[in-house]
C-alpha cells in the first residue's frame, strides 16, 4: 500500500476491510511483535504488517500480507481451501470450493496455466471440467516463488507497475468482485483463500542468489485468488478493441472509476 504522512491503523483497516469484508472493529494491525494502536511512523518502507482478528484463534497466514515461514507450513493443519473474509456475497464461490475439495480427494489435480508471467492453476471438479482459476500471491510476478522466472522483487514493492505492488493482484481482484454491484461490470466470483497443494511452487536460493524450482514438491498452503472460471474462446489480447461492445467496454471503465 502507498501511505501518506498523517495516514493511521484505521485507514490501513479500511482499506483491508474493502479487500477482505473484515469488520475494522474486530482486528488488530501488528508490526513484528507490537500492536500498531494508531501512528504508523516506526514502520519502515516496504515492511511487512499482518492483520489479525482479536478473539478468534486463526492461524496466521490468514490475512498476512507476507510469506510465511517454512516451520509455520509445516505446523499448518487446516483444511485444503479455507475462505478468508468472506460475506454473503461469496455463496457462488463457496459452492465453487465445495466442487475443489471433493475433485482434490477424488484424485483430480489442478492444471498449471502456461500463459501470463505469473504462476495461476486451473482447478476442476470431480469431472474434470475448470471451474476456478487460483493465483498465489507470492508467485504473481517479480514475487519470491514465481514459477516463470519473473523473480527479483519483495512482497510490497513495486510490481510491473508502480502503482501496483508485488503481492497485491489477489487483493485487488477479489476487491473489484466486491466493488462490482449486481454483477453490473460482470466480473466472476471471486474471494481470498488460503489453499493447500502440492503443485504450487516454492523456489530455493541458491549460489549467486539465483532462484531454481524445487523438483521435489511438498504440500504448500499458500494465500490465493479464487477466481470464476468463465469459459471463453480465446483471450482478449488475441483481438483488436473493436472486437467488443462499447457498452461492455463502457461497464469496466466505470468499474475502474
Amino acid at each position: 500500500m502507498d501511505l501518506d504522512r498523517g495516514d493511521n491503523t484505521h485507514t490501513v483497516k479500511r482499506w483491508l476491510q474493502l479487500a477482505l469484508n473484515v469488520p475494522t472493529g474486530e482486528t488488530s494491525l501488528m508490526f513484528g511483535h507490537r500492536v500498531l494502536e494508531n501512528d504508523l511512523s516506526s514502520i519502515r518502507s516496504d515492511s511487512p504488517v499482518l492483520l489479525t482478528r482479536n478473539s478468534i484463534n486463526r492461524s496466521c497466514s490468514t490475512l498476512c500480507l507476507c510469506p510465511i515461514s517454512k516451520d509455520f507450513e509445516q505446523k499448518d493443519c487446516s483444511g485444503l481451501v479455507e475462505m478468508l473474509g468472506c460475506s454473503s456475497s461469496c455463496d457462488r464461490v463457496k459452492r465453487l470450493v465445495e466442487d475443489v475439495v471433493t475433485a482434490i480427494r477424488s484424485g483430480v489435480d489442478p492444471v498449471p496455466i502456461s500463459s501470463g508471467l505469473g504462476g495461476s492453476y486451473y482447478f476442476r471438479n470431480v469431472i474434470g471440467d475448470r471451474v476456478a482459476i487460483v493465483k498465489p500471491t507470492d508467485e504473481e510476478p517479480f514475487a519470491p516463488n514465481n514459477p516463470k522466472g519473473f523473480v527479483g522483487r519483495a512482497l510490497g514493492q513495486p510490481g510491473l507497475k508502480k502503482s501496483v505492488r508485488v503481492g497485491e493482484t489477489g487483493f485487488r481482484e477479489v476487491a473489484a468482485y466486491l466493488l462490482d454491484h449486481d454483477n453490473f461490470a460482470n466480473v466472476p466470483a471471486t474471494a481470498l483463500v488460503k489453499i493447500t497443494h502440492s503443485i504450487f511452487n516454492i523456489n530455493c536460493l541458491v549460489n549467486g542468489g539465483i532462484r531454481l524450482q524445487l523438483m521435489t514438491r511438498r504440500v504448500n498452503s499458500k494465500i490465493a485468488s479464487f477466481q470464476q472460471f468463465i469459459a471463453h474462446d480465446f483471450d482478449a489480447s488475441d483481438h483488436g478493441t473493436s472486437s467488443f461492445p462499447v457498452a461492455a467496454v463502457h461497464r469496466i471503465g466505470i468499474l475502474d472509476i
